[in-house]
């Protein structure tokens, strides 16, 4: 049975695309899989038994046998370089949940602050996306408690609310900027 293109790819990626017998890489020179163990003395086509190779490396080894140490080495670095692979995801997951669980615990802190009943979460779908944004703009805990405390409850109802803390919250956002334009222009003068 052929190589796939696909297996073909992730083989190159696998390897780094870089030759696994001499070490050259690509751009500098033509890569190939190639079967370890070659399938004219029974070599199967299991990602274990694939490498990448370039053309000159793969061109010398023809059909003959592999150097046990060889094989030994490719098989164990292949095993090494999944796991390695695999402990890379897990550490990207627990990042992300974490950022996540964050985040959550950020918007619902500030829900918890909202006087009354939480009428904006259910106006509007986005409002958690909406104070992350305003967390991600240099909005602190404290200053959207400030904004909060703006809003004047007595007049406003529902979305109302809603719409004038995010006018306070792009209210003080605008302030900085401009705070931090002046700052910077005079550092260039």
């Amino acid at each position: 049975m052929a190589v796939s293109k696909r297996l073909r790819y992730e083989i190159l990626r696998r390897d780094n695309h870089t030759c696994r017998y001499c070490g050259r890489s690509a751009p500098n020179v033509a890569l190939r899989v190639d079967h370890v163990v070659p399938v004219a003395l029974g070599g199967s086509d299991e990602p274990s038994n694939l490498v990448a190779s370039c053309h000159d490396c793969n061109a010398g080894k023809t059909s003959t046998p592999p150097d046990v140490t060889v094989v030994e080495d490719v098989a164990r670095d292949a095993m090494r370089w999944a796991r390695a692979l695999e402990q890379a995801a897990d550490m990207h997951r627990n990042a992300r949940d974490i950022t996540e669980l964050a985040n959550k615990d950020f918007v619902w802190e500030v829900v918890n602050e909202w006087p009354g009943d939480k009428v904006f979460t259910r106006m509007d779908k986005n409002y958690d996306t909406t104070i992350l944004r305003f967390r991600d703009l240099g909005m602190s805990m404290e200053d959207m408690k400030h904004a909060i405390e703006q809003v004047p409850t007595h007049r406003l109802f529902g979305v109302s609310r809603w719409k004038y803390f995010c006018g306070v919250c792009w209210s003080i956002i605008r302030e900085r900027q401009e705070i931090a334009r002046g700052l910077i222009e005079s550092e260039d003068c």
